[in-house]
């Protein structure tokens, strides 16, 4: 019962990154989103900047004037480019797995990153992973690292006993 009650108001959704594919699964409906990660920002003539499109949308903005695409998981060494590009793709993308409710919520994140892994993910990427889905709107994440994961086996409370779990600070 209680799992259930915080499937409802937390949901699960495990995020893969790859520097030119991004997979979000939702695990309790089953809801998959896969895109590309990028993101247009269109700069007006005073400067301001603002997101005309992410995800293939993006690329069809490109031909836009004074419209930049960015992606913020391509970098040579690490996985994350740009810290604040990649929490607004995030947060962007979010909604497309959480969709169909009136009630916004929070969701749990399990984040996988898929290349640029030899050695590991040293410590500073652990916590730029879990800071920018903490930005995006998560409240409890996860990263992960190792083989791909079956969703439909993912056990949130089993995997949080085993790894540093970190909550969203109210």
């Amino acid at each position: 019962m209680f799992r259930s009650i915080q499937n409802f108001f937390s949901p699960l959704v495990y995020l893969q990154i790859w520097s030119q594919r991004i997979r979000l699964v939702n695990i309790n409906t089953g809801v998959v989103y896969e895109d590309i990660p990028w993101l247009a920002v269109a700069t007006d003539a005073k400067g301001k900047k603002s997101v005309v499109g992410f995800g293939k949308e993006a690329l069809a903005a490109r031909s836009r004037p004074n419209v930049e695409l960015l992606n913020p998981f391509d970098h040579p060494r690490m996985i994350l480019a740009d810290f604040e590009i990649a929490e607004k793709t995030l947060s962007l993308m979010l909604p497309k797995v959480l969709s169909g409710n009136w009630l916004k919520r929070s969701p749990r994140l399990l984040i996988q990153p898929m290349e640029k892994l030899e050695g590991g993910l040293a410590g500073v990427e652990r916590v730029m992973l879990v800071q920018m889905a903490l930005g995006a709107g998560a409240n409890q994440v996860i990263t992960y690292t190792g083989p791909d994961l079956d969703p439909a086996a993912i056990d949130w409370a089993a995997m949080a006993k085993n790894m540093t779990t970190v909550q969203k600070q109210r």
